[in-house]
C-alpha cells in the first residue's frame, strides 16, 4: 500500500489520556488549519475551534459550557 492517507487512516488510533505537555506553536497550526479543511455534514461547515491554554480560563469556561449544554458534561458537545 503506498497511500499515505489510507495508511493514516488505517492505522489511527483513539486517545485517552493525555499529556501535559504544550504543543508547540507550529504544530497546533497545522492540527487548526486540518481541522478547518475536514469535511463537514452537507458542507455546512459549523466549525468552532477554541484553543484554551490557561487552566483557569478553561475550568471557568467549562462551567459556561455546562450551563449552556444544559448540564451535559459531554466535553465534545
Amino acid at each position: 500500500m503506498s497511500n499515505e492517507t489510507i495508511k493514516s487512516l488505517l492505522n489511527r488510533r483513539s486517545i485517552r489520556k493525555y499529556k501535559n505537555d504544550e504543543i508547540k506553536l507550529e504544530d497546533l497550526e497545522t492540527i487548526l488549519d486540518v481541522g478547518k479543511r475536514s469535511p463537514t455534514g452537507m458542507n455546512q461547515q459549523p466549525l468552532l475551534f477554541v484553543v484554551l491554554k490557561d487552566d483557569r480560563f478553561r475550568d471557568k469556561m467549562n462551567v459556561l459550557m455546562e450551563k449552556a449544554k444544559n448540564g451535559s458534561t459531554d466535553p465534545f458537545y
